[in-house]
């Protein structure tokens, strides 16, 4: 199983193409890799998907949608996964489904 087949996995949702290959990009990822378990730069390319779904006004693909309650959902696991890794640059806190970039670094 490759990287790219993997994070589809783990998602269950219809991603698009062009968006997962700017994640691995800019994750300096080889989607076409044999996926070898859940590394760092993995784990944070799953957070990052989370995240744009999470953000991604009314999205509806192939049947499948996403609630509010979803996106709540899956903003939160995204934190989790950039704190767990010290990323809180990565990070955007959700509120009433507008998203906002932490800054809280920089203070």
């Amino acid at each position: 199983m490759t990287i790219l087949e993997a994070l589809k996995m783990t998602v269950g949702y219809p991603l698009d193409e062009k968006y997962l290959e700017r994640i691995f990009i800019d994750r300096n990822i080889d989607g076409g890799a044999a996926y070898s378990g859940p590394t760092e730069s993995f784990m944070l390319a799953r957070a990052d998907v989370y995240m744009m779904l999470s953000t991604t006004p009314s999205v509806t693909m192939d049947g499948f949608s996403i609630t509010i309650e979803d996106r709540e959902m899956l903003a939160q696991m995204a934190e989790s996964i950039y704190r767990r890794y010290g990323h809180v640059e990565d990070m955007c806190i959700t509120a009433s489904g507008n998203a906002i970039k932490d800054s809280s670094h920089i203070w």
